[in-house]
């Protein structure tokens, strides 16, 4: 595996329209970090139904997937096969005289794992994991197991609160972490809009590879 750092992030973000409209769930990562959905042609599954995980089985299950694997295409989705979910990769095409794009998609219970070499705008390798949850979000919840898995508080934590003191509504806990210190990745928490007749709260958990590493 190449030698690589990564950013980790926690932020939370506004909700996500029509997600029942992308492909079987997942959610990408643009070149500015936020959040988004693609429909693709063909169609595909609405998201899977809601389920119950804890911060710490999130976590656990992003580091399996997403951090030991690098967030490369073959392990993850091998790592993801390895828990026994739904193979719906999809090759999305880009244009007339290129070859379309791999994109690694998998499911399971109350959650899809999305995985590219690149993603429309964004140039960078990427991992995510979207839970759709049966319960609302604590994000402080998951940073908190974020920061256990990482070994230390974010990185940006002295930017948690404005020069005023008041809280910096856009921070966005972070950790940059090399190869072999832990998991390079960029975390999400975000409230996930409504799905069809009922709301859907869920959480998105994203490696980013840094852009020093793409050629």
């Amino acid at each position: 595996m190449r030698k690589q750092s990564a950013i980790v992030a926690l932020c939370v973000l506004s909700a996500v329209p029509s997600v029942a409209s992308a492909q079987d769930g997942a959610l990408w990562r643009d070149d500015k970090g936020r959040q988004m959905e693609v429909g693709f042609a063909g169609g595909g599954s609405p998201a899977p139904f809601s389920a119950a995980w804890t911060a710490q089985e999130m976590v656990a299950l992003f580091a399996q997937v997403c951090v030991e694997t690098g967030g490369e295409g073959a392990a993850v989705k091998a790592a993801s096969m390895s828990l026994d979910m739904t193979d719906k990769s999809y090759d999305m095409p880009v244009g007339k005289n290129q070859p379309p794009w791999p994109l690694v998609i998998a499911r399971g219970d109350g959650v899809v794992v999305s995985q590219a070499e690149r993603f429309l705008s964004n140039p960078r390798r990427q991992c995510n994991i979207t839970f759709y949850l049966s319960d609302a979000v604590n994000a402080a919840d998951v940073e908190g197991a974020l920061a256990a898995k990482m070994g230390r508080p974010a990185d940006n934590d002295a930017k948690r609160l404005k020069k005023n003191g008041k809280p910096n509504r856009y921070f966005s806990p972070e950790w940059i972490i090399a190869e072999g210190a832990g998991s390079p990745a960029q975390v999400t928490a975000s409230p996930i809009s409504s799905l069809g007749p009922s709301a859907r709260s869920g959480i998105q958990l994203s490696f980013l590879a840094t852009a020093e590493e793409r050629p």
